[in-house]
């Protein structure tokens, strides 16, 4: 299970979003949350990851908090927190 610390969403095709991947991902819930503890993504699927936006607005270059609930194809439960960079 890879979570990258930075991404930049600059639509050059390398690191454009952030997301949990890995072949063991089965389930997802995960929030990004802004340095207010404000909420500006979440997802509960896999396949979908955060480009940078909030309501269809840019966000700011910063450091976002992540908290990741996560279950693997063997049925394992892992929670994973940390933070991730945005980088315009």
């Amino acid at each position: 299970i890879l979570i990258p610390t930075a991404f930049s969403p600059n639509n050059d095709g390398t690191n454009d979003e952030f997301s949990v991947t890995g072949n063991d991902v089965q389930r997802l819930n995960m929030q990004v949350f802004d340095r207010w503890g404000n909420q500006v993504f979440e997802t509960n699927n896999p396949q979908i990851a955060w480009d940078g936006t909030q309501k269809g607005k840019s966000l700011p270059m910063g450091t976002y908090t992540y908290y990741a609930l996560i279950t693997t194809n063997s049925n394992e439960t892992l929670t994973k927190k940390g933070f991730v960079v945005l980088v315009r």
